[in-house]
């Protein structure tokens, strides 16, 4: 005859079954700690009139941080067309190009989320960001990418630390507090990036240069016929890609703005 589990172990099993619940480990509250048990995003912050967080996703989330100790203060806050910082992130990709940075649903949610917070930040803050996604279909672990953005030097900064890290299994299963870091600026991570485009500083380092989203003073926007059809312009934007004036994302990325306007 077999002897019976210890109490102990049955516990463990249990738990791993989602019968028992599991007692959260001790762990200091860091700054994404909120959005990984569900808790309501820190609107306020050590007495901030202004929010401090914004929850983008399930287990997603950009914060407004303290800058870097010795940093220069940052050109903040700043105004940013949505649709020019998702066209920007869409760019970033890894693995010698081959892979995006973020999925497509994923850009649209972090490009909103990081204008939220630029909006708002001080020359003294720096953007931290968490972002996790199904990378490759509906039934595959979430992954996440942290990063830290900043707008200096007239553009718009991303330093990514981590790509594809596992912390949302470990998390769900034992409920162990991942410990998360964001990039800084003194030191690259393993990450490696690459966009169209001039490169950034570092490997893991990419940046826009904000001209190219904001008119200069003095200069009017182009104007756009407004008894201009869907039809004409869809074929005009075809025909810009087709010219090889626009890449095959902004053509992806406008194309579809078009559509949605249906």
């Amino acid at each position: 005859m077999t002897s019976p589990l210890r109490p102990s172990v049955l516990s463990v099993l249990l738990a791993l079954t989602g019968l028992l619940p599991c007692s959260p480990a001790a762990a200091a509250d860091g700054p994404m700690d909120h959005v990984l048990q569900g808790r309501p995003r820190p609107t306020v912050v050590a007495g901030e009139p202004r929010a401090q967080a914004w929850n983008i996703a399930e287990y997603s989330a950009v914060r407004l941080v303290p800058i870097e100790t010795g940093a220069t203060p940052n050109q903040h806050p700043r105004s940013l067309p949505v649709e020019q910082v998702e066209r920007w992130l869409a760019q970033a990709r890894l693995h010698g190009g081959r892979e995006p940075l973020f999925m497509r649903d994923e850009v649209e949610a972090v490009a909103k989320g990081v204008v939220a917070a630029l909006q708002v930040a001080r020359p003294d803050q720096d953007l931290i960001l968490l972002s996790s996604a199904r990378r490759s279909g509906p039934l595959t672990p979430m992954l996440s990418v942290t990063a830290r953005l900043f707008v200096a030097d007239g553009a718009l900064q991303l330093l990514v630390q981590g790509d594809r890290l596992n912390i949302v299994t470990p998390f769900r299963s034992q409920q162990v507090m991942p410990t998360l870091a964001f990039g800084t600026r003194s030191g690259a991570s393993e990450v490696r990036l690459q966009r169209e485009g001039p490169p950034g500083p570092r490997p893991d380092w990419l940046t826009w240069p904000l001209e190219t989203a904001e008119p200069r003073p003095g200069t009017a926007p182009v104007p756009v016929a407004g008894d201009a059809t869907l039809e004409d312009r869809l074929r005009r934007l075809k025909a810009l890609h087709e010219q090889g004036l626009i890449s095959a994302e902004d053509y992806a990325h406008k194309r579809r703005s078009l559509l949605d306007a249906l």
